[in-house]
């Protein structure tokens, strides 16, 4: 999956530094779209659908958690797809249409929000006092911060390293010129 999305972001890139006004592709940019990987594949997603251990799958969970595999898969690629192409509207659109790009990027959260709601109201919540439910939350706090940490330093390394690739490949472009 990494090399997927590294290959994605390369290219990416690319197109941005070959037709926009501004194709400037550094370090600096680099970590800037890394951010914006990192908010469109992670954080957004994360919003809509907590992370969870395999260990919590033991507890019975209101809202999205309960939902079958697949719908959870289908929801994390609607919402990331969603973010990432607000996000790249608020970029790259005229000013007059970069309201459009944060309906994308919020309305997904919205209308999640309203299921969830909807699904934690209509089920009952599981008793708290049994061991086996305190250590699987325990679990999954330390997960999910883990889990935050680690993909915010793949998504900057990914956005650094397709930056150093994609400036290469334009400075070379341009001695053949």
């Amino acid at each position: 999956i990494s090399w997927g999305y590294a290959l994605i972001f390369c290219a990416a890139m690319a197109l941005h530094n070959l037709h926009s006004r501004r194709p400037c592709v550094s370090i600096t940019s680099g970590l800037l779209w890394g951010l914006a990987g990192y908010a469109a594949f992670y954080v957004a997603p994360t919003l809509a659908i907590p992370m969870q251990t395999p260990a919590s799958e033991t507890i019975l969970t209101a809202g999205l958690l309960s939902l079958p595999l697949p719908l959870q898969k289908s929801t994390w690629l609607a919402v990331s797809l969603s973010s990432a192409l607000g996000i790249a509207c608020i970029y790259y659109a005229p000013q007059r249409k970069k309201l459009w790009g944060l309906a994308a990027v919020l309305l997904p959260q919205l209308l999640l929000t309203l299921v969830n709601t909807q699904l934690a109201s209509s089920t009952t919540p599981l008793e708290e006092s049994t061991l086996h439910v305190k250590i699987a939350e325990i679990m999954n706090a330390s997960y999910s911060k883990i889990g935050h940490i680690t993909n915010l330093l793949y998504w900057l390394a990914l956005g650094v390293i397709c930056a150093a690739l994609v400036g290469q490949g334009s400075e070379q472009q341009d001695a053949i010129k």
